[in-house]
């Protein structure tokens, strides 16, 4: 029915009619709005709709080594049921209880539990983090979370001097296998984990740690991963989190130097499982994987 149909179906209709119209106009009126909007922003560069986008050759988070030069895994990965996937919200993680293999002298090795996710695309929910997902379950908290330093072995990096000036400062670090450099997300340097503890009971106390690898970038805090992956200007929206937790440290600063050396034998690997944000930045990459499959297909 049209507009003018409509009004006139209004003089028989009474006042339910009009407020049909009035809404029907409305509705057309903030559609042609919502239209319009979408296009200034378009123009201006800037996008509300995010693109998911995966790393080129494709690897998944279960892909990590399962043995480094001073960790190892022990037992099998935990796979979770298809209802705890929901609720995660990804089906890319991994969950992996790792040991040290050279622990001190006359020490006991420690052990700590790594969890990741990758996430990509349009992302509204929180990321579920310890202080909240663990309390959930019906664990205390022992004391206020805190941001600490990871004290990463930067010595084992390298200046990437291929990357445009305009993008910045990155760096490169190797994968466990040490096959190849691998990009670090921008200015590692200050890495941080927000770190949770909770009371197990009997004086045991389980320290869990984490910070998340969003476009490129890094943060410590769950609120701050919207405000990287979404940024106006950009097309695509990944995020990855890195969580560890163990019982085996009795200071948040012990806990973050073990968490470290877990993460020096294992960050390049990590990376792997990302895409390149320099290659996003400059083209190359999703263009590159599109023409290939492209070429795969002709």
């Amino acid at each position: 029915m049209t507009i003018k149909s409509r009004l006139s179906a209004t003089r028989h209709g009474g006042a339910s009619a009009s407020v049909a119209i009035t809404l029907a106009i409305l509705g057309i009126g903030l559609a042609g709005s919502a239209v319009a909007f979408q296009g200034v922003l378009i123009s201006q560069g800037l996008r509300l709709q995010k693109k998911a986008i995966h790393p080129y050759p494709e690897r998944t988070l279960g892909s990590i080594p399962l043995q480094t030069r001073n960790w190892e895994r022990i037992g099998t990965d935990r796979i979770e049921s298809k209802e705890i996937e929901e609720v995660l919200g990804t089906s890319n993680y991994v969950s992996r209880l790792y040991v040290e293999k050279n622990p001190a002298q006359g020490a006991e090795p420690k052990a700590i539990d790594l969890h990741a996710a990758y996430y990509t695309g349009m992302i509204d929910t929180v990321p579920h983090v310890p202080e909240v997902c663990i309390v959930g379950a019906g664990m205390q908290m022992s004391d206020v979370s805190e941001t600490v330093p990871l004290p990463v072995d930067t010595t084992r990096w390298t200046r990437d001097v291929d990357v445009p000036e305009e993008l910045g400062e990155w760096y490169r670090t190797r994968t466990a296998d040490g096959s190849g450099r691998v990009r670090l997300p921008r200015k590692p340097q200050g890495l941080e984990m927000r770190v949770s503890q909770f009371d197990l009971g009997n004086d045991r106390t389980l320290r869990a740690g984490y910070f998340f690898v969003a476009n490129g970038d890094w943060v410590a805090h769950a609120h701050g991963v919207r405000l990287l992956s979404f940024r106006l200007q950009e097309e695509y929206a990944y995020y990855m989190k890195v969580q560890f937790s163990s019982t085996a440290y009795d200071s948040n600063e012990a806990f973050a130097v073990g968490a470290a050396s877990l993460l020096d034998d294992l960050f390049g690997d990590l990376m792997l499982c990302t895409p390149d944000w320099v290659d996003v930045k400059t083209g190359v990459h999703p263009t590159v994987r599109e023409d290939r499959a492209s070429n795969d297909d002709s």
